[in-house]
């Protein structure tokens, strides 16, 4: 932590693979302490659904700004549940166009001036689950 308070950069865990035509998938681990933070509603009892709660902090979108849509899943064809750093609550899973430009933000907190985003190219080949380093960025 700096001496704002905000971690200047994150780390996420993510996977190539299943390479069909001209699409590869992506698979993003999401920890535990991500996923648990800021589910409630501000003044509710209820937690928001899991798909609300993918769109208002995970945005990803092609080069040309179309957003695309994150699946939710429960495991990963791509990630072995030994390979996972620390304590995952599910899987972000997507096709993306191979050889295009991406920019995958994390919003911590709905309706914040920063963001974490990482900007990448769609691999042409499968890649093992790594580390992916996403900076604190001005949205």
């Amino acid at each position: 932590m700096y001496a704002g308070g905000e971690d200047p950069a994150i780390y996420m865990q993510t996977a190539f693979g299943n390479v069909t035509d001209n699409e590869i998938e992506m698979h993003t681990v999401v920890g535990v302490v991500i996923a648990n933070k800021d589910r409630l509603r501000q003044g509710e009892l209820k937690a928001m659904s899991w798909p609300e709660w993918i769109s208002e902090h995970f945005v990803l979108q092609d080069a040309s700004g179309e957003v695309l849509e994150l699946q939710r899943t429960n495991n990963s064809k791509l990630i072995k549940q030994h390979e996972v750093v620390g304590t995952q609550e599910f899987f972000l899973v997507t096709k993306l166009e191979i050889g295009q430009d991406y920019t995958f933000d994390y919003i911590p907190e709905i309706g914040a001036a920063k963001c974490y985003r990482r900007e990448f190219t769609a691999p042409s080949s499968p890649e093992k689950v790594r580390q992916y380093l996403f900076s604190m960025v001005d949205r």
